[in-house]
């Protein structure tokens, strides 16, 4: 028997890759079928199917052993099996879910290789340790008898259709008892490394299947009161909630209201990036799998709280990208924003609301929040930590809101509840007998869609791909999809191993912890029978050398390397302050203070100290360390006076200018007026003029010039950017332009 349809391959690299049209191995088979000359087409619920009988001689089979003491040792045949039919040159691995019912079992049929999901299994009986049941979607009449091994373990016996005979065999999957003796002294084990590590708490949920094996909390949520972590805590999970907006995504493409495919202006017609390419064709998948030609830009929403997400979206076309559409994986959150304001609109609804009664509620998610400082209310939600390198102690760390990103990262949740997410991601769509969503959907969402150009450090893991939310590659051979998530104070990380049915959340509250990867690790090592490896110890000798090495690389003393001796600023420090702006970023703020200036963007706030020439220092923070020790480069424009500031905020694309702003009354039309009328050149007159809230000129013979401000009572030319006004007064208090070209300066006097 072969099942046309095969849809995906373990490919170069390990990593899974889907193909249109027949495979390499659906080719042979359906070649053996043709040569043997017997076709036969059949419809099933889930798909249109070609079945062959492969040069099968029908005989009868010879009668099975009974095992008269089989039902005693296996009362109940619930579980999951893992199965072979075994057509003759291609057997088909089979997996098989069996719940008890009403009156005895139900189940459901699965065949990988032939993207057959969940045929259902009906009129299912164990008599005296013989298991027959019926397969009602496939023709033929097609039934299922086999015996029950006397420990209960295994199913073997025949699978009958169309008068044809073929052998089958199924094995039981590891059982509640089974998981619990694999994950024995597991949390004296998570007990034991978060102590070694100095790491203030840990949760850990684990599932099998439709099933939780694991559920709980080492170290403490507030270190000070000494509160524990359990299973119920709430953690912040960061880009882990990426994969719930792709989702929101995919339950729309499953209602026919989305096409991954389709421009995302179809959808929001605002939408516009730097490259007017990108923005007529960057279509939903584009802005999911990380391919927008944009790097990640995050300080135009980091620490912002003041921008909705509409004026996000409206300042994408001002951030320069490094690369072209479809051309280069570079993580990019603001795309994740702009994917789930456009999930909330073809909703009818904002992201929030969608993912609270599209997800959150279907599964029972009833703790979970959409905003971090929310956490604050409950009274079991963890505290997030950083390690302060100059302290060697944790530092608590306030909640960080990230509002108008909220579809790349602002989810909360409990390694409980978190296990109802995984339940459904481990069991193709399904949260017990309820379908969430559509099982090719979700499939699309753990299938490869964009290469990442990295090779993993350890030879354990492959090189990886990004799906649809979910980071995508094989470790120690297993297809396994996963997403981290890292914000102020917490990681997350949610790993799922579709193939095995198992998933594994760990949630972290201290800031760039690797534990959560490494108890993964361990927990995965011991469910699927891997050779035990010390991960964590591994690492921790890492993770002090390296805490050691980034101690020195800011130290004083290093840092000073890398400084001019003996110099000073260019001008009084007081003429640094002002207002700064990026159209993509928003204003910089430079402010005195005694002793110095201080910066502010948006929430991040230091002390500057000068450096050297028109260089300063961000200084130290407690609470942003995000900018410590960054540099800023104070711009002169010609004319001498300050015209902005250079940073090197986004690496990707070098460093960014900050225009410094002019003062509001600049755009007054009324102050304008003062500044309006006839100026004497000599030869001809300069007829300056208030147009809505910017000045004009105009001189005998030549066209009109539009003056854009540049400073206090200083313009540029909008049409001839070489020449440049600025206003001032003569000793009498009577008003003079002083027109700056390339070849001079020349003074015109008001005429009254």
């Amino acid at each position: 028997m072969v099942i046309r349809g095969w849809a995906e391959r373990l490919g170069d690299g390990g990593s899974l890759g889907f193909r249109s049209g027949a495979s390499g191995a659906e080719t042979r088979a359906t070649a053996q079928a043709e040569a043997c000359g017997s076709h036969r087409i059949m419809r099933i619920r889930h798909g249109i199917f070609t079945m062959a009988l492969l040069c099968m001689i029908a005989t009868a089979a010879s009668p099975l052993a009974r095992a008269d003491d089989a039902a005693k040792a296996a009362a109940d045949i619930a579980g999951n099996w893992e199965g072979v039919i075994d057509l003759p040159g291609m057997p088909l691995k089979t997996s098989a879910v069996i719940r008890k019912a009403e009156g005895g079992w139900k189940g459901s049929l699965s065949i990988p290789a032939q993207n057959a999901k969940d045929l259902p299994l009906t009129e299912m009986k164990l008599e005296g340790g013989r298991w027959t049941c019926k397969l009602p979607d496939a023709p033929g009449n097609a039934n299922f008898e086999g015996e029950l091994s006397a420990d209960g373990r295994e199913i073997s016996g025949k699978l009958n259709q169309a008068g044809q005979q073929i052998a089958f065999k199924m094995t039981r999957g590891a059982s509640t008892a089974d998981n619990a003796a694999k994950l024995a002294g597991f949390d004296a084990w998570l007990d034991e490394t978060v102590k070694k590590w100095g790491t203030a708490g840990v949760s850990v949920g684990i599932v099998m299947g439709d099933e939780v094996v694991f559920c709980k909390g080492a170290g403490f949520r507030d270190v000070e009161k000494k509160l524990p972590v359990t299973g119920d805590t709430l953690f912040a999970i960061g880009s882990s909630s990426k994969a719930f907006t792709t989702f929101l995504l995919g339950l729309l493409v499953d209602e026919g209201k989305l096409d991954w495919d389709k421009p995302i202006r179809e959808y929001i017609p605002e939408f516009q990036l730097h490259s007017e390419y990108a923005s007529a064709q960057c279509n939903a998948r584009d802005l999911v799998t990380h391919r927008s030609g944009l790097p990640r830009h995050d300080l135009t929403w980091y620490g912002n709280e003041e921008d909705s997400r509409e004026t996000m979206i409206g300042r994408l076309q001002y951030l320069k990208p490094t690369k072209e559409l479809r051309q280069l994986f570079q993580y990019n959150n603001l795309m994740y924003m702009v994917a789930g304001y456009a999930a909330g609109k073809i909703a009818g609804c904002s992201w929030e609301d969608a993912i609270r009664k599209r997800i959150f509620e279907p599964l029972g998610m009833k703790r979970s929040l959409l905003a971090i400082k929310a956490m604050a209310t409950s009274d079991d939600a963890a505290t997030g930590y950083r390690y302060d390198l100059k302290t060697e102690k944790l530092v608590s760390t306030p909640y960080r809101e990230v509002a108008s990103v909220a579809p790349a990262g602002s989810i909360c949740s409990s390694a409980r509840e978190m296990c109802q997410w995984l339940r459904v991601q481990a069991s193709g769509g399904k949260l017990g007998e309820k379908q969430i969503i559509a099982p090719d959907t979700l499939k699309d969402m753990h299938a490869p869609h964009m290469a990442m150009s990295s090779v993993p450090a350890d030879e354990e893991d492959t090189p990886g791909s990004y799906g649809l939310g979910w980071f995508i590659d094989t470790y120690r051979g297993e297809y396994r999809v996963h997403h981290g998530g890292a914000i102020d104070g917490f990681m997350a990380l949610v790993t799922v191993f579709p193939r095995k049915n198992l998933g594994v959340v760990v949630l972290v509250n201290e800031s760039g912890s690797p534990l959560p990867g490494l108890v993964t690790q361990h927990a995965v090592d011991r469910l699927l029978g891997f050779e035990q490896r010390d991960w964590a110890g591994e690492a921790l000798v890492k993770r002090d050398a390296s805490r050691v090495q980034a101690k020195a690389a800011v130290s004083n003393e290093k840092r000073d390397t890398a400084r001019v001796k003996d110099t000073k600023p260019s001008r009084p420090i007081a003429d640094f302050a002002g207002e700064y702006e990026h159209p993509g970023y928003g204003v910089i703020t430079i402010s005195p203070r005694e002793g110095g200036l201080s910066f502010k963007l948006h929430e991040h706030q230091y002390e500057m100290n000068h450096w050297h020439y028109d260089v300063f220092e961000l200084g130290a923070s407690t609470q942003n360390p995000e900018l410590e020790y960054q540099k800023i480069r104070f711009i002169s424009a010609p004319e001498g006076r300050i015209s902005g500031l250079g940073m090197l905020i986004e690496p990707a694309v070098g460093e960014l200018v900050f225009s410094r702003r002019v003062s509001s009354k600049m755009r007054d039309a009324k102050y304008l007026g003062e500044l309006a009328g006839r100026y004497d050149l000599g030869p001809q007159v300069v007829e300056f003029r208030v147009k809505g809230d910017l000045l004009t000129a105009s001189l005998p013979g030549q066209p009109m010039y539009t003056l854009v401000p540049q400073a206090d009572d200083e313009f540029s030319l909008r049409e001839l950017p070489a020449y440049s006004v600025r206003f001032t007064k003569d000793g009498d208090g009577k008003r003079m332009a002083m027109i700056l070209q390339p070849d001079g300066v020349f003074e015109a006097k008001r005429v009254e």
